[in-house]
């Protein structure tokens, strides 16, 4: 009756393009895939060979803690898991993005790799 499922794939793909953004504007952002609202961003060392950061390393306890100060709440291991209600709206979908870029950019500036 609420058309969540079409909701959430047009709204999936909508989320995917945007995290397909960090990943050409990031140099730790290795891939970003998804299916529906299910999504995630691989969070690598280098891009070339895709190798990954340990989930106690100090830049993805950093970056974890940047993205909570900013009100999102999700899970920050070698993956960032982003798995919003399938109610979200456009506009919500463009504030995530907007915390992980900012979040991203600063984690990376602090560590020196930008």
């Amino acid at each position: 009756r609420e058309g969540l499922v079409e909701r959430a794939a047009a709204m999936g793909t909508y989320l995917l393009a945007g995290l397909q953004g960090l990943v050409d504007t990031h140099p730790t952002v290795g891939d970003a895939r998804g299916l529906g609202l299910l999504c995630a961003i691989e969070l690598v060392k280098d891009k070339s060979t895709k190798e990954k950061w340990a989930r106690d390393s100090d830049f993805i306890k950093r970056l974890h803690q940047l993205v909570n100060d900013r009100h999102m709440l999700t899970r920050v291991w070698e993956i960032l898991h982003i798995a919003p209600p399938l109610v979200v709206t456009q506009a919500e979908i463009d504030q995530i993005l907007t915390i992980l870029d900012e979040s991203i950019g600063q984690a990376e500036q602090e560590f020196g790799l930008r």
